[in-house]
């Protein structure tokens, strides 16, 4: 299987993660309204699936900037954001500039953060690298 629609399943947990991840072979996944989902299960996606180019994480309101903390300085940490090129987070609402800025030093191609209330102020900044996404318009 390379692609995984998940979206809605209310009883997904974080342990639920694990099982996702041990036969990460994974192009796309799809975890929107997986509101069973906090920090912790998505560090284990984070850290463990290496293949994913497409994560959808639309809703998932329990998410925090501590879901990314395996990123640390890099992405090195994190073979997922190695290889991931599409990134939404539109509607995590506990998210702020502070996971952009981490996310920042990813090689995303598109990252939405429609409707993330606390997400602002990084995306003015100069040192942010302009995303290639109508949601991110490019610095002036």
């Amino acid at each position: 299987v390379h692609r995984l629609i998940l979206a809605g399943c209310t009883l997904l947990s974080d342990a639920s993660m694990h099982t996702v991840c041990a036969n990460c072979d994974l192009y796309e996944l799809d975890l929107s309204g997986c509101h069973g989902l906090s920090d912790a299960g998505l560090q284990t996606l984070v850290k463990e699936c290496e293949h994913l180019t497409t994560l959808i994480l639309h809703d998932l309101t329990a998410l925090t900037d501590d879901a990314f903390a395996p990123l640390s300085g890099d992405c090195k940490g994190a073979p997922l954001l190695a290889s991931l090129s599409t990134l939404n987070l539109s509607r995590c609402q506990a998210l702020t500039d502070g996971a952009i800025s981490l996310l920042a030093q990813c090689p995303l191609k598109d990252l939405n953060v429609s409707l993330c209330k606390q997400v602002g102020l990084v995306l003015r900044s100069p040192s942010l690298p302009a995303f290639p996404h109508p949601a991110f318009p490019y610095p002036t």
